[in-house]
C-alpha cells in the first residue's frame, strides 16, 4: 500500500538570498581570522553557544594561525597513498578546514541539487544538513562518526547485546590475526563511511591485497572526501567484526530510522546491499511511501520485520534529545543488531525525489540553533 505524503509546492528550493550567502561567507572568514578554524577541544562542554558552533563569540580573539609542522607532516603522511600532485598536498596543509567545509556546502551542494543552499534560513532537509556541518560542532558528532567510539554510546543505552561482535581492533595494517579470526568476518575503518571488506572465507583471502587496502584506508583522511569536520577528529583504526546474516544466511536488510525530535518519522530500507542494491521508504506503520533517495525502489513485496516495534523503540532511545539523527539497525534472525548513527546522511548532497520531498522532510526537522 502506498501512502501519499503532503508536500510543499513542486520546487525543492527558493532562490538563495545572495545577501545571506555573503553574510555566511563573511562570518566564516571573520571566524577564521579569529582563530576559530579548528574546533576548540572544550567546545561541547561549555556554554550552549559554544557547544554548537565553532563560530561562537568566545572565539573572536586575536589572529592565531594554527598551521604547525605536526599538521604538515601528518598531511604529507596521509597523502602518501593518494594520487595527489605536490601543489595539492601543500594546499591541503596550509588551507583551514572551514574552507573545505564551505566548499562542500556550497559548490558540491549546487552540483547535486542544481541550486545553492540557503544557509542562514535553511528549510529543506538537505539545507539543514549543510547548516549542521557548518555550525554544529558538538563532540557527540565525533563519537557518532567514530565507528568504534559509538559502541560505548550504544552500550550505555541499550547494552552489549545489540552490538556486533568485535574480534580485533588495530592501527597497524599488517596486524591481521587470521589465525584468531573466524572463517567469515568484515573489515572496516573507524574514520570513514562506505568502506568495508567482506570476507566470506578466510582461507581464500588475498592477504597482501587486504593489507594494502587497509593501509590506504588508514592513510586517507575522509574529511577531504566528505567535507565533514567530525571525520578529521577520529583516530584511524581498523575494526574486524562479525559478518551479519539474516535467518536464511543472506545479507540482512539495512533499516535506517530517520528520527526527528525523538520520534521515528519514516524508515529507509536498503535491500541486497552487495548485489542489486535497492531502497524502499516506509512510515513507522510499514506503509510504503512514494518518494525515493539515491537508489531506485524494489517492487517486490516486503513484510515488516517481526521486531519492528522494538527496533523503533531502540532507534528513539539512541536518538535521545537530538533534533535529528539517523539510526541504522539490522534484524538477524530474531536478533536486533546496531549498525551506525549518522548525523548528516549522504552529507546532504543527494536529492530526494519527487520535487517537494526535501522540503517536507525539512519541516519534520525542528532544528535547535
Amino acid at each position: 500500500m502506498t501512502t501519499d505524503v503532503a508536500r510543499a509546492p513542486c520546487t525543492n528550493y527558493e532562490p538563495p538570498d545572495l545577501r545571506a550567502l555573503l553574510s555566511v561567507f563573511l562570518s566564516v572568514l571573520l571566524s577564521a581570522l579569529g582563530g576559530a578554524q579548528r574546533l576548540p577541544r572544550g567546545c561541547g562542554q561549555g556554554s550552549p553557544a559554544g557547544a554548537r558552533c565553532i563560530f561562537c563569540a568566545s572565539r573572536f580573539k586575536s589572529f592565531k594561525f594554527e598551521f604547525t609542522n605536526k599538521k604538515r607532516d601528518s598531511i604529507l603522511q596521509e597523502t602518501a597513498h593518494e594520487e595527489l600532485s605536490l601543489p595539492k598536498i601543500w594546499l591541503r596543509a596550509f588551507t583551514p578546514e572551514w574552507i573545505y567545509v564551505l566548499r562542500k556546502c556550497l559548490i558540491d551542494f549546487r552540483l547535486g541539487h542544481g541550486a545553492f543552499p540557503n544557509l542562514l534560513r535553511p528549510r529543506s532537509f538537505s539545507e539543514k544538513i549543510q547548516y549542521r556541518k557548518l555550525f554544529d560542532h558538538r563532540y557527540a558528532l565525533v563519537q557518532f562518526a567514530d565507528k568504534f567510539a559509538v559502541r560505548d554510546y550504544v552500550r550505555q543505552r541499550l547494552g552489549d547485546d545489540v552490538l556486533p561482535k568485535l574480534y580485533h581492533l588495530t592501527e597497524d595494517p599488517d596486524d591481521i590475526p587470521l589465525v584468531r579470526l573466524p572463517g567469515r568476518f568484515v573489515v572496516k575503518p573507524t574514520h570513514g563511511s562506505g568502506w568495508i571488506e567482506v570476507v566470506h572465507d578466510k582461507t581464500l583471502i588475498d592477504l597482501d591485497r587486504l593489507e594494502a587496502r587497509c593501509a590506504y584506508w588508514l592513510h586517507t583522511n575522509f574529511f577531504y572526501t566528505a567535507g565533514e569536520w567530525a571525520y578529521s577528529r577520529v583516530t584511524p583504526r581498523l575494526m574486524f567484526e562479525e559478518l551479519l546474516e539474516d535467518s536464511e544466511g543472506g545479507v540482512p536488510n539495512d533499516l535506517k530510522f530517520f528520527v526527528f525530535g525523538g520520534r521515528v518519522e519514516f524508515i529507509s530500507v536498503d535491500i541486497d546491499r552487495f548485489g542489486d542494491h535497492r531502497r524502499n521508504m516506509y512510515d513507522r506503520a510499514w506503509n510504503r511511501l512514494d518518494f525515493g533517495f539515491q537508489r531506485a525502489g524494489s517492487d517486490r513485496p516486503m513484510p515488516p520485520p517481526s521486531r519492528l516495534e522494538e527496533m523503533i523503540r531502540d532507534a528513539e532511545i539512541l536518538a535521545g534529545d537530538f533534533d535529528f539523527l539517523r539510526i541504522d539497525l539490522y534484524q538477524c534472525g530474531e536478533r536486533i543488531v546496531f549498525g551506525e548513527i549518522t548525523a548528516t546522511p549522504a552529507s546532504g548532497l543527494e536529492p530526494f525525489w519527487p520535487g517537494g520531498t526535501d522540503r517536507w522532510i525539512g519541516e519534520l526537522w525542528k532544528m535547535k540553533r
